[in-house]
């Protein structure tokens, strides 16, 4: 290993590595039908958006968990199926692959805490010992599963999550709340530096009218979990939001390297 000279900031690889947060019914699942193909989603186990997803389009596979009582699964088995099936995805073992899309980051958290918090019940601590030290745990583990996945060759990996509010001041009564991914504790607002671009996902209009449907590129207004991780003589050129497609997505993207 050794360290390599920079040669331009102008990124090619911007985009390949994306978070998608967003409520639920924000099209967070049906976007990802957007991006290169072959794509192989995975559906966390717990998530139910699986539903939208749409195999009968050319490229897509995915893969759902087989049991309907997931919680009968212990979080350790959970896991290492979970592992197991994604490393033999980004290993070609379940066919061509362009892109590995993860749906439901917050539901495979949780197994990452409940095996960690298990691990640690035999242990003589206090209880409020073991919660502080199972987050840490499960915080490590979580984002060392991400950075398997990151680091890969695979050319495009996304993921989603929920959003939710978060004070700007943790344990400061009245402090003021912005939206991030949710995730626990400070793992709301680290996992914003697992990826290179996170959006967030929003919907404008109801149904049955006309709607559409947005990704927020750039923190602002509520939103404060979204961003690109961009010179910041590239960044002002790039627009607050685009309408939910990669495609649409990478070509902002490249148009704000090429103009500044």
């Amino acid at each position: 290993m050794c360290f390599r000279v920079l040669a331009s900031s102008v990124s090619s690889s911007l985009g390949s590595r994306v978070l998608i947060s967003g409520p639920p019914n924000s099209r967070k699942t049906t976007s990802l039908h957007t991006w290169p193909r072959p794509l192989h989603i995975v559906s966390f186990p717990g998530e139910k958006g699986y539903n939208t997803i749409d195999t009968a389009q050319e490229g897509v596979h995915a893969y759902i968990w087989e049991f309907d009582e997931v919680t009968k699964a212990s979080p350790h088995a959970i896991i290492d199926e979970v592992e197991r099936l994604s490393w033999q995805i980004l290993g070609g073992q379940k066919g061509p692959i362009t892109t590995f899309a993860g749906d439901g980051l917050h539901k495979l958290y949780g197994y990452y805490y409940l095996r960690a918090r298990l691990d640690l019940d035999s242990s003589n601590i206090g209880e409020d010992v073991k919660d502080a030290r199972a987050y840490g745990r499960s915080h490590d583990d979580f984002t060392l599963y991400l950075t398997r996945v990151n680091q890969s060759t695979v050319p495009h990996a996304v993921f989603t999550v929920w959003d939710g509010k978060e004070p700007d001041k943790d344990g400061v009564k009245g402090s003021p709340a912005h939206i991030w991914p949710e995730l626990p504790g400070k793992m709301a607002k680290r996992i914003m530096g697992e990826f290179n671009v996170v959006l967030n996902a929003q919907i404008e209009g109801v149904l049955p009218g006309p709607t559409k449907a947005w990704w927020q590129l750039q923190p602002g207004g509520f939103v404060w979990g979204a961003g690109v991780k961009i010179p910041a003589r590239f960044a002002a050129k790039l627009p607050q939001r685009v309408e939910q497609n990669w495609t649409v997505l990478k070509a902002a993207l490249d148009a704000a390297q090429e103009s500044a």
